[in-house]
């Protein structure tokens, strides 16, 4: 394990839950007021926080940042040398968990609420890219407090959970894995807005049609990607639709380890040095050698 890159990325992260633990736990509801960014996406008072604390750190240690929240600095893009940082992944996940937990009446049912549906988890994502390639991540799930840390160099991951506030979370609830596939599946629709993980249910693939897939309930993208790369599933993809370069980081990784693909809409790998829109509007993340009938199910899509 690179040690270096291990110290900064769980350094972030370990700021990252902390302060939203703090956050959250002395948050009141009439303060939480999500606002509409120019793409249509909300983005919510907590991760304007996270992210202005976490990007503060990176140049702290002396490191340069590129994240969703803060300002597009093509100058550093260019550079391929900078921390990648999408401080949730999920933006109305996390706002769907903590209304509810207000609905409840309690914040802090926002660590003990519904953890084992998938669909809504949400978190940190962190990528070092150096020389323009995605080198080391990690991913943090903020409703369980587990971080999977993804070493692209020497091609391995390994898991970690953070502490989770212990006068709130009761002991032995089961914490859902971020490459666990989840049990619960709904059936894919063509006219689902979105993003969608769909797994082969049969051997022939040219009989290929939309009732025999299954979308995996999983909501973020970044989670949806390691799903792909890194379950026991290989004969899976998923597609995302208004993507970015911090949404993939930790995904690209994932497939320097797992041997799976990472691409645009438009067919191309991605780079971290020219863009921060994917080029096609979005992402499609395979483990399949020959997947041409990705390629089908694409063309039809569109």
């Amino acid at each position: 394990m690179n040690q270096d890159n291990y110290h900064i990325v769980k350094t972030i992260a370990q700021t990252a839950i902390e302060e939203m633990q703090t956050y959250l736990l002395s948050c009141k509801s009439e303060e939480w007021k999500p606002e509409t960014k120019l793409d249509g996406s909300i983005v919510t008072p907590l991760e304007i926080h996270l992210d202005e604390i976490v990007s503060a750190l990176v140049v702290e240690m002396g490191l340069a940042v590129v994240s969703e929240e803060g300002k597009e600095d093509k100058t550093t893009l260019t550079s391929g040398n900078y921390v990648l940082i999408d401080i949730n992944d999920g933006s109305a996940n996390l706002d769907y968990c903590v209304q509810q937990a207000f609905q409840h009446g309690d914040i802090n049912t926002y660590f003990t609420h519904d953890l084992e549906n998938r669909y809504y988890d949400h978190g940190l994502l962190v990528t070092i890219i150096k020389d323009g390639q995605p080198q080391y991540a990690a991913v943090l799930n903020y409703r369980t407090g587990e971080c999977l840390f993804l070493d692209g160099i020497e091609r391995k991951y390994h898991q970690e959970f953070f502490p989770m506030p212990d006068q709130i979370k009761p002991k032995g609830i089961l914490d859902p894995t971020i490459t666990q596939l989840p049990d619960k599946h709904i059936y894919y629709n063509k006219s689902t807005a979105g993003s969608h993980l769909l797994v082969v249910e049969f051997e022939k693939r040219e009989k290929i049609n939309s009732e025999k897939y299954q979308r995996i309930v999983q909501g973020a993208i970044g989670f949806r990607g390691l799903l792909v790369q890194l379950s026991n599933s290989a004969s899976s993809f998923t597609i995302g639709r208004n993507t970015s370069i911090w949404d993939v980081g930790p995904a690209c990784v994932a497939a320097k380890i797992s041997g799976g693909i990472v691409l645009d809409l438009n067919g191309k790998p991605i780079t971290f040095t020219q863009y921060f829109q994917l080029p096609g509007n979005g992402v499609i993340i395979y483990r399949e050698n020959e997947p041409g009938w990705i390629t089908d199910f694409l063309k039809n899509e569109r």
